[in-house]
């Protein structure tokens, strides 16, 4: 006799949201998803402004991404047709820099800090040295022993300044400085260096290709929320666009609910459920991330700009990374997205001209049209050491899903993926448990 499953209702339709539904689907539940906006994506999707596309937000995955890889294929992408693969790379705008080579074999890491120029003898010995020194020190041999730990309250934990200190000060403004802000969103001084470290072994130890970059050449909506609409309306999934759920009662006790929207809303929504859980959840602090788009005239000087450049950013509210977009240029033109991480609090119009003086003076781009800047308060939560996380299980029958949930990544579209399916395959676990 079959085991009846009971409805699982997923409110939010971001990243975590999107893997949720397919999961619970896979596995035979009745699945209603709901989503505040028109569209579904969250914060990774696409919108039409201006007459014209723009992505909400820039996102870069790497090829240790598995989960989320397996679930593009899964909704039928295909990805040579979705990503542009490169060498994982920290260019300055005359191509000079840290350069893994795009190939099969190993080492990857260990070639290309011998090809680097811009680092000198002493750097690259110092990298050695460093190697040595966290093996030896009680305090960074703990917290590469507890780097798996995904509740960083626990265990041993520091900034990634402090765990990367052994290393000269060019080698942290070219190459620790970049990583954290592009993998954490978080300063150095506040960043966990569990986290980074996560983040860096996955990247450098799997298979050689985990370390290239996957750009897309599809805008975000085309990536993975239009595809998972379709899928999920095929396998007879419930979608509920424009449908803001503001108290849990509204669902039978006896169904599922999981809480797939930002750190904020989930706290309020789950108050009567766990108030532990939800003061927990209240309690993260987050970072802006500002994202300026601009637009320049295509010639061989700009074609030939790395597809990721690390800027000087010495002035406040300076993008760290100008990043060229596939799928929004075309032989006239080129777009760009110039990203400022963990971002002060300026306007929208401060940040434009910022991104449009960089673009001139550092990347020396011509005819520069400012399309948008997007800034979002509440992009990432600030990966600290030491953080509490929130886990998954809320009370009874409600669980939590995102990227700010207790798990192995910082706030990436990967830990999105891996927190979505998770949330699933433990409330089937619970499910198969109590009918045992």
């Amino acid at each position: 006799m079959s085991l009846q499953k009971p409805k699982v209702h997923i409110i939010g339709a971001g990243w975590s949201g999107l893997a949720a539904a397919v999961r619970a689907c896979q596995l035979g539940y009745e699945v209603h998803l709901y989503e505040s906006a028109s569209v579904l994506g969250g914060r990774a999707a696409s919108h039409f402004k201006n007459q014209q596309f723009l992505d909400h937000g820039q996102h870069i995955l790497i090829g240790a991404y598995a989960s989320t890889l397996k679930l593009l294929s899964l909704l039928g992408g295909k990805e040579d047709e979705q990503f542009e693969r490169m060498g994982l790379a920290i260019l300055n705008a005359q191509g000079e820099g840290l350069q893994l080579p795009l190939d099969r074999f190993g080492f990857k890491a260990f070639r290309a800090l011998l090809n680097n120029r811009r680092w000198g003898l002493i750097d690259k010995l110092c990298v050695l040295w460093a190697g040595i020194y966290w093996l030896l020190i009680p305090t960074t041999r703990a917290v590469l022993k507890d780097m798996d730990r995904e509740d960083l309250s626990t265990g041993c934990d520091m900034s990634v300044k402090d765990f990367f200190s052994p290393l000269t000060q060019r080698l942290m403004d070219q190459l620790i400085e970049p990583l954290c802000l592009s993998a954490l969103n978080t300063n150095i001084s506040q960043a966990s260096a569990r986290l980074m470290l996560r983040v860096l072994k996955d990247a450098f130890q799997a298979p050689p290709r985990s370390c290239e970059m996957l750009i897309p050449k599809v805008p975000l909506g085309d990536l993975m929320p239009a595809p998972a609409q379709l899928w999920l309306e095929r396998h007879g999934a419930h979608l509920h666009l424009k449908k803001r759920v503001s108290s849990l009662t509204d669902f039978d006790p006896e169904d599922f609910v999981v809480l797939c929207t930002h750190a904020r809303e989930a706290a309020t929504l789950s108050k009567t459920v766990s108030k532990d859980w939800s003061d927990c959840a209240q309690a993260l602090e987050h970072e802006r991330i500002c994202t300026v788009y601009l637009r320049s005239q295509a010639n061989p000087q700009s074609q030939a700009l790395p597809h990721l450049i690390a800027l000087e950013s010495k002035e406040l509210g300076s993008a760290q990374f100008a990043i060229k977009n596939f799928q929004f240029s075309d032989q006239n033109s080129v777009q760009w997205a110039f990203v400022t991480s963990a971002a002060p609090h300026l306007d929208n119009a401060q940040f434009e001209q910022i991104a449009a003086r960089q673009a001139q003076e550092q990347l020396k781009l011509k005819d520069i049209e400012v399309l948008q800047c997007v800034c979002d308060k509440q992009a990432t939560f600030k990966a600290k050491f030491s953080l509490k996380r929130p886990p998954p299980h809320v009370g009874k029958n409600v669980w939590a899903a995102g990227d700010y949930v207790m798990g192995p990544y910082p706030s990436t579209l990967e830990g999105a993926v891996l927190s979505g399916e998770r949330v699933i395959d433990l409330i089937d676990n619970e499910l198969l448990k109590g009918s045992g």
